[in-house]
């Protein structure tokens, strides 16, 4: 005889060693097992098979009909008696409304109990044989999953615990038999499904002949196996790997078909968002900026993925900051998005210096993640290498499973690779744009002195004329600047890799000596630290107070400015916070500190408005010995630290150069 395996849940310890022990002492035949809690029976009953389930009630520990509902609703064949120590008639109503199979008070004793136990064990063990006799000599044609059990009570057991949706038929197609998962799949009950045919599920989506031929084949006793999308009884679809076979008698007439669906929606819904994430990336390779990129990604993070919120941090270079550079509509109706995220900030900050993916399944449970008043609960962040942060949230806690996180890191190192190939393609921008400016000054700027060099030399032989000779050594000093500026101009269109806080009046003190001016008053209004390249800096003010010492006199002779040469002369001189130097001129140059920046500043002729715009672009000059590149240098220094520049008039009427480096002590 089969020894049968019942399961006891009672919380109280002595009542569950006093159950056991009278069980096994009455039901020899029966493996008698012990479970504390609703939780650990569920688990007890997942992991193992067991043929009954007793369980206690107790108000403030274990409530029965709940106990029995939530036991029912996953093993709807099993076996259920509730034996309590406190009932009541409206206890049993209601444990036998919620489905269990018996009610035994505690005081009918161990005996009736277990005279219970066997009526519903025997009653179970009839209705799975009438349930599985179409099986019983046919296992051998039924999906290698359901030719495990050794028993029709085994067998039915492991039919309804499967994750698949199986359903039974008659040769006719009508429906006989269906599993809970076919319920929890499709919507309709078993009420519902069984006498209907499998045509209740039908989608439209397959033409007669799909159907015609899967008839001949399962009419010819072989098996079926095809993809197909079924219909669900809320009118929604979805995609299983249908598993159909014949089930024969003794005599080999097909008496039942048994079919097997696995349900592959999401792996169905995974291949197309692949698709068309490879679509998207196409689209990327069209867009020429970053901002583009970004503002096309979140667009098509809203197709690939149901959580609607999103966003594209990218990193300014300069200043090390992030700036959001597209969200998705649903994040800027919602949220208030910081414009900047600095090293305080959480999970941006913190993702972007780590270089790791974080997911948080439910941010209330983090710290440090976002703004608690937000309705954010699920939130993931994927590293875009020096570019930035993808962010995809959800209002749901535990939105992303294992393939959206997957998926999402797939489209982290897609983009990535994207914004790598446009930083390429910016740098090889630069370097035409610095070979085309470096081909018009050696093919203009150089051949004018050398021409002249030339031409003077052999008047300098024919007359020996020390002018000649003269304007020889001026033509060749004017070669020399024009060869420092024009390495001035290769090494600055480097990035800044290491930027460093340094003193303004410092780096400004330091150019000015290396200038040397004695007759020109020098100024400097305050101190301010910024983040710079401190040799880059020192350049930057030199070519600006040269181009204030030669250019800006209040004389008749000099009514227009140009930019002017550029030397790579340092100082060690120290930090200094305020100095003023005189000098018996008119001339003075200033440096002063602004809101987000400084200035520099002089007394001199100003720049007029028309010249502004074109000023600080390379090769133009207003002057017949000027280079034109001394303020184009000053301008690639600015852009190299991400800092932007504007040219306005001074106080005194002269010309003020403001340089916005935005953060700023």
């Amino acid at each position: 005889m089969m020894t049968a395996r019942v399961l006891c849940l009672i919380p109280a310890p002595s009542a569950r060693r006093e159950t056991t022990a009278s069980l096994s002492e009455l039901l020899t035949t029966a493996s008698i097992s012990a479970a504390s809690t609703l939780e650990r029976a569920c688990s007890r009953l997942e992991s193992a098979s067991f043929d009954a389930v007793v369980v206690d009630h107790d108000a403030a520990v274990l409530d029965a009909v709940t106990a029995v509902e939530r036991l029912r609703g996953r093993f709807r064949s099993l076996p259920i008696v509730v034996f309590p120590q406190d009932g009541s008639e409206a206890l049993a109503s209601a444990v036998l409304g919620a489905g269990g199979t018996d009610y035994v008070h505690r005081d009918a004793g161990y005996g009736v109990l277990a005279d219970r136990l066997e009526r519903a064990l025997a009653d179970s063990a009839t209705r799975a044989d009438s349930d599985c006799d179409v099986l019983d000599d046919s296992h051998s044609d039924c999906p290698a999953r359901l030719h495990q059990s050794h028993s029709a009570r085994s067998f039915k057991q492991a039919v309804e615990q499967a994750g698949h949706s199986i359903y039974i038929t008659a040769p006719d197609g009508t429906i006989q038999y269906v599993n809970p998962a076919f319920e929890a799949v499709t919507g309709y009950s078993a009420a519902e499904a069984i006498g209907s045919t499998p045509r209740l599920l039908k989608s439209g989506v397959h033409g007669s002949s799909f159907y015609q031929e899967l008839w001949r084949t399962i009419l010819t006793g072989d098996v079926w196996e095809n993809q197909i999308v079924n219909r669900r009884k809320d009118g929604t679809t979805y995609t299983v790997n249908q598993t159909i076979a014949p089930i024969t008698d003794a005599d080999g007439t097909i008496s039942n078909f048994v079919a097997v669906n696995a349900d592959i929606s999401d792996q169905k819904r995974r291949e197309r968002q692949l698709r068309r994430l490879h679509e998207a990336v196409g689209e990327w390779l069209e867009a020429t900026t970053p901002d583009a990129v970004a503002t096309r990604t979140v667009a098509n993070l809203e197709e690939l993925f149901d959580h609607e919120c999103s966003a594209v941090f990218l990193s300014d270079d300069a200043s090390g900051e992030l700036r959001p550079a597209a969200v998705s509509e649903a994040v800027a109706e919602t949220f208030e998005i910081q414009s900047r995220y600095d090293e305080d900030d959480g999970i941006v900050r913190r993702v972007f210096e780590m270089g790791e993916a974080e997911l948080y399944d439910d941010v209330r449970d983090a710290s440090g993640v976002c703004n608690a008043k937000t309705p954010i609960r699920c939130e993931m962040a994927c590293p875009l290498g020096e570019h930035g942060v993808l962010l995809v949230a959800s209002r749901s806690a535990a939105a992303f499973d294992e393939a959206d996180t997957a998926l999402l890191r797939v489209v982290a190192s897609n983009l990535e690779a994207t914004l790598d190939r446009l930083s390429r393609e910016r740098e090889l921008e630069r370097q035409k744009e610095r070979f085309e400016k470096f081909a018009h000054v050696v093919s203009h700027d150089l051949r004018n002195p050398l021409t002249v060099a030339m031409g003077e030399l052999e008047r300098a032989r024919e007359t020996n004329d020390e002018m000649a000779f003269e304007e020889v050594v001026q033509a060749h000093e004017r070669i020399a600047t024009i060869i420092d500026d024009l390495l001035w101009l290769a090494r600055e269109d480097r990035g800044i890799d290491e930027p460093e806080l340094v003193s303004l009046a410092a780096v400004a003190s330091n150019a000015w000596e290396a200038v040397a001016a004695p007759d020109v008053a020098f100024e400097l209004e305050g101190d301010r630290r910024v983040l710079a390249d401190p040799g880059r800096l020192q350049q930057l003010f030199e070519n600006l107070f040269r181009n204030a010492v030669d250019h800006g006199s209040t004389s008749p002779e000099s009514h227009a400015r140009q930019d002017t040469v550029s030397h790579g002369a340092t100082s060690s001189r120290p930090q200094v916070a305020d100095t003023s130097v005189a000098a018996d001129t008119e001339l003075t140059v200033r440096v002063g500190r602004t809101d987000d920046g400084f200035y520099v500043a002089d007394t001199g002729v100003g720049i007029p408005d028309a010249e502004r715009e074109r000023i600080l672009e390379t090769g133009y000059t207003t002057a017949d010995d000027g280079t034109g590149l001394g303020l184009s240098i000053v301008q690639t220094i600015v852009d190299a630290h991400g800092w932007s520049l504007e040219i306005t008039d001074s106080a005194a009427g002269g010309a003020r150069f403001e340089i916005q480096t935005g953060a700023v002590d």
